[in-house]
């Protein structure tokens, strides 16, 4: 399946413009098509080096030559990486009938906005001058977009800006779902789902998949290429991300599961912190949240002065995975629910001080590390969070993803492979979901992000809590608001991408 509004340079790079049904979008298509136009003449001018660092590069020694009926350009190339002219290329000479000349890889490459033939070119100064500008006028778009974006509300909500398009590097492939996710239970408010009683247990491949077994569909993922689940109403509910095409990606990977075995092996917990009802393993957490008894907003951190501790180390090793799982994967895939979740984020901080957002780069209110060391949860539903969001998980450990640790979708009936290391987003609220058991001698830990949605309902109801809130209302107005919450349900669903908008970025 394919994305529109996606364009391909020459260097490579591939750019992706959200457009929704909104009118807004108008000004980001127009935008997009100004950006993309300026990219295409600048890489076509010869005295402007297009290449994008990690990009694949084609260049045709050719085009640089002067059109001439007795010359007859040849090249060898001679070392891979970005490909440079050799002096030839600016200042051919008329008395060689044949010149040649060799690609190489320099040491370093020239600045993007530097010219590679001399400063004499007639060429260069009225070159540099135009770049210079269009960068500002980019910049000042940019601005603008960021104002426009902060205004929006969640009926009218935009992709957040700073880089509004996005870069997909691949084609994803498509799975469709048996159910509409508005099918699902949620609370009266909509803030929250239903909370739901399951037995305790996990359930083995076998008991899921195959003869005499419950019928489940299974699918099969690498952890790498995207996947993404479409409900009934063709929204994308489940986004199976994988992993970046980070050189230093398996490094993070490897510092980060041995950081959680650690906080394991260290940590102080009870019984009840260990088996509880998402499974029998520690957990830490950190954030912020709303429900669950709260009276309002507060702290996830810790008490335990050793677990406190332990979780600051988790903070600083965890850095790289959840801001892929924010900025690159939420934002990607979902815009308009990556700017709701951005809007929360910046209420509550800016307004209340002593709630600490625990990555600059992530959305998410809240952080749990799942210490196994073979995490294999139960059957549950994490009724708490908001219903229409998704939850980030990402797997870490050692063991083998054809016969162990696939995460089970319920009521979509799917149990999907899941590698250590890919990272899939899952409406965790309003679908039970859990793992397949681990091989004796096999190790899995997992890292989760989520928005409580409670916290929605605070920053809805005026930064206080509902029984203030509501005292403060009049009769018609009550009656309005219970009208604003049975619309809710629908109104966040209208958050997700839909397959149409996923086809016109993938074109």
């Amino acid at each position: 399946m394919n994305f529109s509004k996606l364009r391909q340079t020459r260097s490579g790079t591939i750019y992706a413009a959200y457009t929704g049904v909104n009118s807004d979008f108008a000004f980001e298509e127009a935008l997009f098509e100004s950006i993309v136009r300026d990219r295409e003449e600048d890489y076509a001018d010869p005295f402007v080096n297009p290449t994008v660092p990690g990009s694949p590069t084609v260049t045709s020694p050719a085009s640089t030559l002067p059109s001439s009926s007795s010359i007859s350009p040849s090249f060898s190339v001679t070392a891979s990486g970005p490909p440079e002219l050799n002096s030839t290329a600016c200042s051919p000479s008329s008395s060689s009938p044949s010149p040649s000349f060799s690609v190489t890889a320099p040491a370093p490459r020239a600045p993007r906005n530097s010219t590679a033939c001399s400063a004499s070119s007639p060429f260069s100064k009225d070159l540099l001058q135009r770049k210079q500008q269009k960068q500002k006028e980019k910049s000042k778009m940019r601005r603008q977009q960021q104002r426009l974006a902060n205004k929006m509300s969640l009926t009218n909500a935009t992709p957040v800006a700073g880089n509004l398009f996005t870069k997909i590097a691949r084609k994803s492939a498509t799975v469709a779902a048996p159910i509409a996710l508005e099918a699902c239970e949620v609370a009266k408010s909509g803030f929250v789902g239903r909370k739901a009683a399951f037995t305790p247990r996990v359930f083995l491949l076998k008991q899921l998949v195959g003869p005499s077994s419950l019928n489940f569909r299974l699918v099969r993922w690498d952890g790498i290429s995207p996947m993404h689940i479409f409900d009934r109403s063709r929204r994308a509910i489940v986004i199976l991300a994988g992993q970046p095409r980070d050189s230093g990606w398996l490094e993070v990977l490897s510092q980060a599961t041995s950081a959680m075995n650690d906080a394991r092996l260290r940590g102080n917990f009870s019984t009840q912190a260990i088996d509880h009802s998402r499974g029998r393993f520690p957990t830490l957490a950190r954030g912020f949240a709303h429900g669950g008894g709260r009276t309002e907003p507060s702290s996830q951190r810790p008490r335990d002065s050793v677990n406190a501790g332990l979780v600051d180390g988790l903070l600083s090793v965890f850095q790289r995975i959840a801001s892929f799982q924010s900025q690159e994967v939420l934002y990607a895939w979902q815009p308009r629910l990556h700017q709701y979740f951005s809007k929360m984020i910046q209420t509550f901080t800016s307004q209340q001080p002593g709630l600490e957002q625990n990555w600059p780069r992530s959305v998410f209110s809240s952080a749990v590390w799942n210490l196994g060391p073979q995490t294999a949860c139960y059957k549950h539903v994490d009724f708490a969070n908001v219903p229409f969001g998704l939850c980030a998980i990402t797997a870490l450990g050692s063991f083998n993803p054809i016969t162990s640790g696939h995460i089970v979708l319920w009521r979509l009936n799917l149990v999907i492979e899941f590698p250590p290391g890919a990272t899939a987003l899952i409406p965790s609220a309003v679908i039970p979901h859990g793992n397949t058991p681990l091989q004796s001698d096999e190790t899995r830990f997992s890292f989760t992000q989520y928005c409580s949605g409670g916290l929605f309902r605070w920053m809805e109801h005026g930064m206080q809590s509902d029984r203030t809130y509501f005292e403060s209302l009049s009769d018609d107005d009550i009656l309005a608001n219970r009208e604003k919450d049975a619309r809710r349900w629908e109104l966040g669903l209208s958050l997700l991408t839909t397959e149409k908008e996923l086809e016109e970025k993938m074109k």
